[in-house]
């Protein structure tokens, strides 16, 4: 409380700022016992969330839930809860579900009235007025408020979510070059199969004055359509269900937007893959030449 006070009153570097307390409260269950929630309270209206389902509470009846929470509790916005705050059941309505990775993705947000004894740590969330360096003025607090601890928002999401984007980076990338060797080894033995099957037709164009390079465009016209069907399909299919697979493979996130890199889906992803099939093609290019051997030899 010392801190808010502080930070209010005599930092002019501070847009707006932000105190939560964190408590312990008894939760009751589907079997008729108690769990330990823990519930944050404060002004959720400075710093606000965007809520999956429903809204923020706005009244001490309200309460929003964690996306685990609410799976465990089986609860949607306008059910109700029964919580213990202040020695005394209180019967409680969830406003919302919001997505949380932190303390084990088992958290929830209400307005209660708070006992310090009950208080399991605070935050303070501090905005800086443009131009002020974040890093200094992490120092200046961490040497202010010690022991307490200071923390960037870039540093805080990095150790969040640092584990889980890494290995979404390294599958991202794994399948892009995964997704290049299908796209050259399937392209090379469906047209490796097609050239063998029009053999004959070839052979006549050949006999007509057509070189291996003019057979080659057609069929090189055919790959490059199937490609842009193929990049076509597999964006919308991303746009469409990605996001939602992506949600499943994450504990306690149900709803993931991708930020989309436009040079990177739009120009080096299909380049890539039209570059390795156009390296597929060229190694089929000894398919023609090889029929044009035999006929020679006949």
């Amino acid at each position: 409380v010392g801190s808010e006070m502080c930070i209010r009153d005599r930092d002019g570097d501070v847009s707006k700022y932000s105190a939560l307390f964190t408590c312990t409260f008894k939760v009751s269950n589907s079997e008729g016992t108690y769990d330990n929630m823990k519930v944050e309270i404060g002004d959720f209206n400075q710093f606000p969330l965007e809520y999956t389902k429903g809204s923020a509470p706005q009244k001490e009846n309200e309460i929003a839930l964690s996306t685990m929470n609410a799976k465990e509790y089986q609860k949607e916005p306008g059910d109700s809860l029964i919580l213990v705050a202040g020695g005394e059941e209180r019967q409680m309505t969830v406003s919302g579900i919001y997505q949380d990775v932190t303390n084990g993705g088992k958290t929830a947000k209400a307005i209660l009235p708070m006992e310090m004894e009950q208080v399991i740590w605070f935050t303070v969330n501090i905005n800086l007025k443009e131009g002020v360096s974040r890093e200094e003025k992490r120092l200046e607090y961490s040497k202010i408020f010690h022991p307490a601890k200071v923390t960037d928002v870039t540093e805080y999401v990095d150790q969040t979510l640092g584990g889980v984007l890494d290995q979404l980076r390294l599958v991202a990338k794994s399948a892009f070059v995964l997704s290049l060797a299908v796209a050259a080894l399937i392209t090379g033995m469906f047209f490796k199969m097609l050239m063998t099957k029009e053999a004959r037709q070839t052979a006549v164009m050949k006999s007509l004055g057509f070189t291996v390079n003019h057979i080659m465009k057609q069929y090189l016209t055919r790959a490059v359509l199937l490609l842009a069907a193929g990049v076509a399909f597999g964006i919308l299919a991303a746009n469409l269900l990605g996001e939602k697979l992506a949600g499943l493979l994450i504990s306690g996130i149900s709803d993931i937007t991708f930020v989309v890199n436009p040079m990177y889906t739009w120009l080096l992803c299909p380049l890539s893959l039209m570059l390795a099939v156009a390296a597929a093609m060229i190694l089929c290019r000894q398919t023609i030449q090889s029929i044009h051997a035999m006929l020679a030899a006949k």
